[in-house]
């Protein structure tokens, strides 16, 4: 549709793959440029008006109010729903387990919240409910809209520039802090302030040191050292 929407190329864990939606090179330019942003909602609400296709009013919004368009899908699967929540139901496999009328939110905030779900903790489903279209903006970089949706990247992006954007070393002590809850399964925390973000980090850092040195001990080996071969 006139080069917003595509299939186009990307890497993840180093594999070339593909993804449908709306282009990195496009999502970056949205971003980083308010005459492109401007023109493309003006555009949008324009088709949606003349095409009677609400849902593209929806999109406009969501580029007007978080500056890209974050969803997977082509552009006659965005014409075949008619509000926010159908479409965004592609993207639940239970259902909408949260207490928040999708409808009322904008499309990239909805589409992170349900993203969010089964890699955040359950103790912090009140936090996702309570995003935003500017909280949600500003967690979405350019890595994430290259790579596709990443809670780890969002959880690191949303305590650095959200939570605490004035901390000088947030950013690498919550990009570490997520990555090592990703490495180790653990769930992601979302809502705590500085304390509570260290505490959870030297916890999950702990018991991460702990499990090591018992498989070691197990098996014979002193803890931090590695079997030859």
């Amino acid at each position: 549709f006139y080069g917003l929407w595509g299939r186009w190329p990307f890497m993840k864990d180093g594999k070339r793959c593909q993804r449908d939606g709306m282009p990195y090179e496009i999502n970056k330019a949205l971003k980083t440029s308010s005459r492109f942003r401007n023109f493309t909602v003006d555009f949008l609400l324009a088709i949606s008006e003349k095409e009677d296709r609400p849902i593209l009013r929806n999109v406009a919004s969501t580029i007007s109010e978080c500056g890209c368009f974050l969803p997977p899908v082509t552009y006659s699967e965005l014409l075949n729903c008619s509000t926010p929540s159908e479409l965004l139901g592609r993207f639940v496999k239970d259902g909408n387990s949260l207490d928040v009328d999708l409808d009322r939110t904008d499309i990239n905030t909805g589409y992170v919240m349900l993203a969010l779900l089964e890699e955040i903790d359950s103790c912090d489903r009140d936090a996702i409910a309570g995003l935003d279209a500017p909280a949600v903006s500003k967690s979405i970089d350019l890595d994430i809209l290259y790579s596709g949706f990443s809670a780890r990247l969002f959880v690191r992006n949303y305590y650095t520039n959200v939570l605490m954007p004035h901390y000088p070393r947030i950013r690498m002590y919550a990009d570490d802090y997520a990555k090592t809850c990703i490495d180790s399964g653990e769930k992601l925390r979302l809502s705590a302030d500085l304390r509570d973000l260290i505490f959870a980090h030297e916890k999950l850092i702990n018991r991460y040191r702990t499990d090591d040195t018992v498989m070691q001990e197990g098996s014979g080996l002193a803890p931090g050292t590695a079997q030859d071969g």
